[in-house]
């Protein structure tokens, strides 16, 4: 059994004592409902009476349809009593120094229609179905803890975080299914990174700023604490996510690339100890490029399993003498560049894969720009060095090459076999349409759009859309775009020049 002594270490030194919002429990437990029904749930570092953990699926059982709810509390916790002057079942004060576990299958509701706040009281308080205390004092890594953790279909918390490490490994150890809070920084641990490249462990849906409760013994902070207007004491982080092994939707979206590789290779220099290119933000990654590449660790956040591939960075070394990472990231001082120019330490740490603050707050600042004004951009770029796609847009000369994507390492896309069936039968019927025989002259959209003289198929920016009026204009389909229409090439070729995501457009004729 685990000694005391351990956690309360850690509680006093580490400071890591936080208690969760029930906004930002519920936020994020509203995408995983569908694992819910039929399960017996656990919280074991949550205190029954305090925790918003216990108080969530306490309201919720019946609406998830839970089977069972297990919350456990450890001895030392400072906030028992503060919200609730309880007793336990053998009409015992509850007191701090005592751990706990409340062991329910069933929340009943006293006006049939949901659970009130009345409702939870009148259960903590019940002697039948209350709150009980344990044999030993909490620990979740106590045999007792353990025998409650491996009776659980899904465990759900906010662990210490300095003891994250043994957390996550008992998760492992007994096979289960959890949603957990924990930091950023985490991701790089070495025993964390390798169940990330696994898949074995990726990030929910909510990453970045979060606010906790802390007790109050913490001392004052000079940033990101304060105290409310009832005297709490709260702290709040900019790096908090949350880790699973629930899928959610979120994690199969699409990363939307726009740069291209080819033609700005030195915007990606390739490290001296490692076979990949190097991307400073999340946002330049190229759409063009399908060998290995480095990327700030805040990508994680945005992974797409079946987009790009996590491998191990030990696996792309190029120099013998680099030493293999347990935790198989590109970092520290074998992370190097050499260029014509030479490197400052700074620029030295902005290529290393690392969750440095400049990481951070680039990827933040990417983050706020929205696809428009990205989109924008590429396309004004490519309006100057292409022609718009008129009638020629139906010539299957233009669309035999094969679009291939490769496995490879570091991170890497994946062959997709992905199409959409409707969109390619859509693209077979433009390419059999008879249209006009001219080519449009370059312009910018805006005046090209307001021309009378092309009434043919068009393929014109995804910004369009923007701009579409259905009273002017008909979407005739997609240009060429690989992940939608299937064995097409991801461009089309005019005149020797790729032109990218078009849409297909005709003009409607006056009535």
């Amino acid at each position: 059994m685990a000694k005391n002594s351990s956690l309360n270490a850690a509680s006093i030194a580490k400071q890591d004592e936080f208690y969760t919002q029930y906004k930002d429990i519920q936020n994020e437990l509203n995408h995983y409902e569908k694992h819910f029904k039929g399960k017996t749930v656990l919280c074991n570092c949550d205190d029954p009476f305090e925790s918003n953990f216990c108080k969530f699926f306490l309201r919720n059982f019946n609406y998830l349809g839970l089977k069972r709810l297990i919350c456990t509390s450890y001895s030392t916790s400072t906030v028992i009593g503060q919200q609730l002057t309880l007793f336990d079942y053998m009409n015992e004060p509850v007191v701090t120094g005592n751990g706990y576990v409340m062991d329910i299958t069933e929340v009943p509701m006293a006006n049939g229609r949901g659970v009130s706040d009345e409702d939870i009281d009148n259960l903590l308080k019940s002697k039948k179905r209350g709150v009980k205390k344990l044999k030993g004092d909490g620990d979740f890594r106590s045999d007792e803890c353990i025998e409650y953790m491996k009776e659980a279909d899904i465990v759900v918390t906010n662990p210490p975080f300095s003891l994250f490490r043994e957390y996550v490994a008992l998760l492992m150890e007994y096979d289960k299914k959890f949603l957990i809070i924990g930091n950023q920084n985490n991701i790089t641990y070495k025993e964390i990174f390798p169940l990330i490249q696994e898949n074995k462990i990726w990030l929910g849906c909510k990453f970045g700023d979060m606010a906790f409760r802390v007790p109050d013994h913490y001392e004052p902070r000079a940033t990101r604490f304060w105290i409310d207007e009832f005297g709490q004491k709260w702290r709040s982080f900019g790096t908090i996510c949350w880790y699973t092994n629930l899928d959610h939707e979120k994690r199969h979206e699409e990363l939307i690339l726009y740069k291209n590789y080819y033609g700005n290779e030195e915007d990606y220099p390739k490290y001296d100890n490692y076979d990949a290119i190097n991307v400073n933000k999340v946002a330049d990654i190229p759409k063009d490029y399908f060998e290995s590449m480095a990327v700030p660790i805040t990508y994680v956040d945005k992974h797409n399993p079946d987009q790009f591939e996590i491998v191990n960075a030990n696996d792309i070394r190029t120099n013998p003498d680099t030493p293999q990472k347990g935790h198989g990231l590109i970092k520290d001082k074998d992370a190097v560049i050499t260029t014509k120019k030479a490197l400052t330490t700074k620029d030295e740490e902005n290529y290393a894969l690392t969750d440095r603050q400049t990481d951070r707050q680039t990827d933040r600042q990417t983050d706020r720009q929205t696809d428009r004004q990205t989109d924008r951009q590429t396309d004004r770029q490519t309006d100057r060095q292409t022609h718009y796609l008129c009638e020629n847009c139906h010539q299957t000369q233009d669309v035999t090459e094969l679009w291939e994507c490769q496995s490879h390492s570091l991170i890497s896309t994946t062959q997709t076999n992905s199409s959409s069936l409707g969109l390619t039968d859509m693209s077979q019927t433009i390419r059999s349409m008879d249209t006009d025989s001219r080519l449009v002259d370059e312009k910018p959209m805006q005046e090209y759009l307001s021309r009378e003289k092309c009434s043919g198929v068009m393929g014109v920016p995804i910004t369009f859309l923007d701009k579409y009026n259905p009273e002017q204009f008909e979407i005739l389909g997609l240009a060429n775009s690989a992940r939608y229409l299937g064995n097409y090439p991801c461009y089309t070729i005019i005149d020797g020049k790729k032109i990218y995501n078009r849409i297909l457009i005709r003009r409607r004729k006056r009535q």
